[in-house]
């Protein structure tokens, strides 16, 4: 019987960058959130 994925969740991680095209947009910083979650199978890490 197989063991079900682990998870690695990352909630609202929060960044202050510099992105865009114009320059008005890549000379302030804004905020992106990022949420990622990460399946693997559980049993290869034992």
């Amino acid at each position: 019987m197989s063991q079900p994925d682990a998870i690695i969740r990352i909630k609202n991680l929060r960044l202050r960058t510099f992105i865009g095209i114009k320059e008005e947009e890549i000379l302030n910083r804004q905020d992106i959130v990022i949420n990622v979650a990460i399946h693997y199978p559980a049993e290869k890490a034992a």
